[in-house]
């Protein structure tokens, strides 16, 4: 499309609107509006099933209507993206109200789903906005493209001479990141797929070193809270334009809702950062940290509101452990040790191997944590873990008796037990229908049985092969070497107890 193909009433009507734009300082383009609705379809009853003519159109349940493929007067092509419009925006308001779509597809019922259909229409307008208001245009496309042009209109403000707010580029900038905050940043920090996004508009508004702006996204960031830990380091450093009584603010109120929300994880590591960033004045994160503390998953009686299989999903890691230990050192060394006793005593919560072994090496590892007395003590509890372990014997089986202790009782499973407590027979052949093989395999598998098994097809019914080994020694000798390594990378020698 472009103005030169408009013919007749259509290009008489465009020079008399371009003419009109000039002397009242808006944009005019030409674009193609896009009209697609999509919905329900029904069989009505004549033609062939598969024929479009046996359909037609019922309930719409979605429409969209945009404007892209931006053209000037002059002929050049801006880089405008593709905008929503409302049907209260055009001239005249009923334009689009007895469409004739361009193109109709129906789709025959599949699975679960009825016959649905497609149709878009397609048209060529002419698009006007006062020039004052494109940036507020801008942002209707949304919040990436909206950032898209905030970045560039960032760096047009550091490539000027002139690095004052009084800057016209750094006032384009200031307006647009505040359309951006009113419209979408409220739903991008609810958004998992938002966060790299929310990154970079931090980034934007601590380049333009606009406090306003981010003192409005903290207000936000306080009602909202925080779901993603790797937004932690852009929080601190927007955070240095504003008042530390009201970053103070911001933080508690945004870990008691994110607490509440199921997002510790991210929790710790904004206290351990902040803790890190502003050592002298942590002690004033106190309350966001007791908030924290109480939140810590473990006790199911601080979780009685949840659901059984709520409080079940709700994971720990090692670098959670890293965060509230760090954090809490920084913020109230006495909460730190609390902390630490909360976590040693939930072990099947806070697992010694899993969690707690990876952590007390991360703590052991770093510098700037290694002495700390919360992780002086987890070190100590893991090694004494550890060196326990170590102590057992480690010895190959003498027999072929293997761990027989499984939870069905079935005749079956009765007979696998007893093949499992024969220190005489390693080899089993157990001839049965494939539903009673495929029992006898699972539970194998469930309790970790020391067998391999194979099928075997000379004649029906198959036969399961039960062949005993040595997985479980040879588990454990894996585990020895892991904690002989651990022990090494905590500063202490393990001993292998080989009676």
């Amino acid at each position: 499309i472009c103005f030169d193909a408009l013919k007749n009433t259509d290009a008489a009507i465009a020079d008399v609107l371009v003419t009109a734009a000039r002397q009242t300082d808006c944009d005019i383009h030409l674009a193609l509006v896009s009209i697609e609705e999509s919905g329900d379809a029904e069989y009505t009853g004549y033609g062939r099933y598969h024929d479009d003519d046996a359909f037609e159109v019922g309930e719409v349940y979605e429409r969209t209507e945009t404007v892209s493929d931006w053209r000037r007067p002059d002929g050049s092509e801006p880089e405008l993206p593709t905008l929503p419009f409302a049907e209260t925006e055009c001239c005249p308001p009923d334009v689009f109200e007895n469409l004739e779509f361009d193109d109709v597809q129906f789709h025959e019922a599949t699975g679960n789903a009825g016959a649905s259909f497609e149709r878009t229409y397609y048209c060529a307008a002419l698009v006007l906005w006062p020039h004052n208001r494109y940036l507020a245009i801008i942002n209707q496309a949304g919040f990436s493209a909206a950032l898209a042009m905030l970045q560039e209109l960032c760096q047009n403000y550091e490539a000027a001479g002139d690095k004052t707010q009084a800057s016209s580029h750094w006032q384009d900038a200031h307006r647009l990141a505040g359309y951006m905050l009113r419209d979408w940043l409220r739903q991008c920090l609810g958004s998992k797929s938002a966060y790299s996004r929310l990154q970079e508009f931090l980034e934007c508004l601590y380049r333009l070193q606009d406090s306003q702006h981010i003192a409005r996204f903290w207000s936000l960031f306080a009602e909202n809270g925080i779901d993603n830990k790797d937004d932690c380091a852009m929080l601190v450093q927007v955070a240095e334009l504003l008042p530390w009584s009201q970053v103070v603010e911001g933080l508690t109120r945004a870990v008691s809702i994110s607490a509440a929300n199921k997002a510790q994880e991210a929790c710790a590591a904004l206290l351990a950062s902040f803790s890190q960033a502003y050592p002298d004045t942590a002690k004033d994160l106190s309350a966001a940290a007791r908030v924290l503390f109480e939140a810590l998953p473990g006790d199911a009686a601080r979780f009685a509101h949840l659901n059984p299989w709520e409080h079940t999903r709700m994971t720990v890691n090692e670098g959670m452990v890293v965060d509230v230990l760090t954090g809490f050192s920084g913020i109230d060394a006495a909460l730190a040790e609390t902390a630490l006793d909360y976590l040693l005593a939930w072990p099947d919560t806070y697992n010694r191997d899993a969690v707690l072994a990876p952590a007390a090496l991360r703590l052991a590892e770093a510098g700037a944590s290694r002495n700390l007395s919360v992780a002086v003590r987890l070190r100590l509890a893991v090694i004494a873990h550890v060196q326990k372990r170590v102590a057992e014997d480690l010895n190959p089986p003498a027999d072929w008796r293997r761990d027989s202790q499984l939870k069905c009782n079935c005749k079956d499973c009765t007979e696998l037990r007893l093949f499992l407590d024969d220190p005489h027979q390693d080899s089993w052949r157990f001839k049965a229908a494939e539903n009673r093989r495929e029992h006898v395999t699972q539970t194998i598998s469930r309790h970790l049985c020391d067998v391999d098994q194979k099928t075997e097809k000379l004649s029906r019914p198959y036969s399961l092969i039960c062949t005993k080994n040595q997985a479980s020694y040879l588990r454990r000798v894996a585990q020895r070497q892991k904690d002989l390594d651990t022990l090494a990378r905590l500063g202490v020698e393990g001993v292998v107890n080989e009676r």
